[in-house]
């Protein structure tokens, strides 16, 4: 039975290796804490200027080739005009992509009492490299394989919108808007254009904050995914939550801030297919709000 699982995850590690290239933005657990990970507009929303990094480990028990994902960023506000830079390092198998990205907002405000708008252009380089060294081939005189490492270097364009308040925000964005080709090989893959909508609500009653999200992402070529749940926090330094997403998932996190710093843990739990060869997935945070003028405007 063993060995039966062992071959069952291999087989799985290499179709999703193989497919790597053609993959959307994983999406992390503390999204909500990092909806800059897929919405240019949201840098310089918070009066602080927040340095974020956040480290996945998917499918624990699949493997040293698990896919994983390691995200740092930092943004900020100087008037009117935002400003980022965000890192990713994503690993599915042996395919590596990294990328980095520039982001700039223009924050517009709209009048008394009525939303801000942000409007945001992140320009970025995406790295791919596929590791090949390692697999056994069944004809290994075959000319289309790699048998080694290979790299490509492509750039892209994410566009974003956001309404938003003290009290909530609403976004949609496009990731990878030019499809780049990415060409490895004699294999040329395209990147998926990928659309997102995402929003939220605080309600406040006392020391409690109680803020109900909802993610939709949808790739061209994919069918539609979402998730939505909600999360509790207590006296601005203690939030945990529960989130589901309809690729059957279910999101526990918690998080804790004091001071200028936060730290949280997050594990998923699938419900699908490979629950059998895996105990979930684990995420850490680390955040720090580097300037402490002013209040940011949402704490969770």
């Amino acid at each position: 039975m063993l060995r039966m699982k062992r071959y069952i995850l291999y087989v799985l590690a290499l179709l999703f290796c193989k497919s790597a290239v053609n993959q959307n933005l994983t999406s992390l657990n503390f999204l909500p804490q990092e909806e800059f990970f897929i919405n240019p507009a949201i840098a310089g929303t918070n009066t602080q200027i927040p340095l974020t990094f956040i480290a996945r480990q998917q499918w624990l028990g699949f493997g040293k080739k698990a896919p994983r994902v390691f995200n740092l960023s930092l943004h900020g506000i100087k008037e009117v005009y935002g400003m980022g830079i965000k890192l990713i390092s994503e690993r599915y198998g042996n395919t590596t992509e990294t990328s980095s990205s520039l982001a700039y907002a223009y924050h517009i405000n709209t009048g008394s009492g009525s939303p801000k708008v942000s409007i945001g252009a992140a320009i970025k380089a995406v790295q791919f490299t596929i590791d090949e060294s390692q697999f056994n081939y069944f004809d290994a005189d075959d000319p289309i394989l790699i048998k080694g490492k290979e790299s490509a270097l492509v750039p892209n364009i994410d566009l974003g919108l956001l309404a938003y308040t003290d009290q909530f925000s609403v976004g949609i964005s496009v990731n990878q808007l030019l499809a780049s080709t990415i060409k490895i090989g004699s294999e040329e893959n395209k990147q998926q254009r990928s659309f997102h909508i995402h929003g939220n609500y605080q309600f406040k009653v006392e020391n409690y904050v109680l803020k109900p999200s909802l993610f939709v992402h949808y790739p061209n070529t994919s069918k539609i995914s979402f998730s939505t749940g909600i999360e509790l926090m207590y006296n601005q330094t203690l939030s945990g939550g529960i989130y589901y997403r309809n690729t059957k998932d279910i999101v526990f996190l918690l998080l804790y801030r004091l001071n200028n710093y936060q730290v949280g843990y997050s594990y998923n739990y699938t419900t699908g297919v490979l629950r059998n060869f895996q105990s979930g997935s684990h995420e850490i945070f680390l955040g720090m709000l580097l300037k402490s003028n002013t209040k940011p405007k949402s704490l969770i």
